[in-house]
């Protein structure tokens, strides 16, 4: 049975789901955890039964177990979250792994400052555990201190700096308080890390446009552009619509540009610039504008191909 076509519909009910047998609840509860699902519905109403079964239909008792807690935690539900808990507690009493559900338990509960403390102790345990680093931070952004939420992201990411997740929770705290520079440093980041993702480039380019300066609207056009390089413009909209804007920006701020050096020039205040480096490369390669136009033309091109929006004056 392939459930992955059902998992990935997030519309997807539960009776779309079949679980005839152990076998097919093996195989759903494998495809389960492995694409990262977040489906509490459908894991509580396929777990539960599995879990009253002998053998708990060929999946692991304590897997289960705590895949159905943190699906209770989700749904809200305290009594299937309690029983779980309570036999894993039982199973792995100085567990720091079943310690940190202890905690998410509080949170669900509303009790943060409890459920900090508790963090707090078992970072004594193990003080490198980056799953209890990033509940810290989760307890910060619920009870509002943004600034230690940053303050614990940047000690997270001070041990592990790989972690995809951390920049991500940076850059997102960054975003919402208008912090473009700060966001675009971790997109940056994030872009090191999977210089293959054209969804970091976008979000990359994203930024870079919101700063809204020249430099930085020509490093938005040239990440669009990267992105699209990964991901075709038929699945990408969000690059083209993207390399269209910061395109179509740097044309109208050098058509500016042209209109007052012009006045400058006719008042006899500045000389010819023909031969400035900022619009044709030494090398030989085509000028600045010329540039601008092609990828201009791409963007709207291909938006009309699709028989979607081009925006005024696209094609100018």
């Amino acid at each position: 049975m392939d459930f992955a076509f059902f998992l990935a519909k997030a519309d997807s009910t539960v009776e779309e789901i079949p679980t005839a047998d152990a076998t097919t609840f093996k195989e759903f509860f494998s495809e389960y955890r492995k694409r990262k699902v977040r489906r509490p519905d459908v894991l509580i109403k396929r777990g539960l039964p599995a879990l009253k079964k002998s053998g708990h239909e060929g999946v692991d008792l304590w897997s289960l177990l705590e895949a159905l807690f943190l699906a209770a935690v989700d749904v809200g539900d305290k009594s299937l979250a309690s029983m779980c808990l309570e036999r894993l507690t039982k199973e792995f009493p100085e567990s720091v792994r079943v310690g940190i559900l202890k905690g998410r338990k509080l949170e669900m509960e509303g009790q943060l400052a409890a459920a900090m403390t508790l963090y707090e102790s078992l970072l004594e345990k193990q003080m490198q555990n980056v799953d209890v680093m990033r509940r810290m931070v989760c307890v910060h952004k619920q009870s509002g201190n943004t600034k230690l939420a940053v303050e614990r992201l940047h000690a997270l990411l001070a041990v592990y700096q790989a972690d995809t997740a951390a920049w991500n929770e940076l850059s997102e705290i960054h975003l919402a308080h208008g912090n473009y520079a700060l966001a675009a440093h971790c997109y940056e980041e994030l872009v090191m890390l999977k210089p293959t993702s054209s969804l970091y480039h976008n979000r990359l380019a994203d930024a870079y446009y919101s700063i809204g300066d020249e430099d930085h609207v020509r490093l938005a056009r040239k990440h669009y552009t990267l992105s699209l390089e990964q991901q075709s413009y038929q699945i990408n909209l969000h690059a083209v619509y993207g390399l269209q804007a910061s395109a179509r920006w740097l044309s109208e701020i050098s058509n500016t540009s042209q209109v007052t050096n012009t006045k400058k020039n006719n008042n006899g205040n500045e000389g010819n610039d023909s031969g400035s480096s900022k619009n044709v490369n030494d090398l030989g390669a085509a000028p600045e504008q010329e540039v601008n136009a092609a990828l201009l033309q791409y963007a709207t091109e291909k938006l009309a191909e699709m028989k979607l929006p081009t925006g005024a004056g696209a094609s100018q």
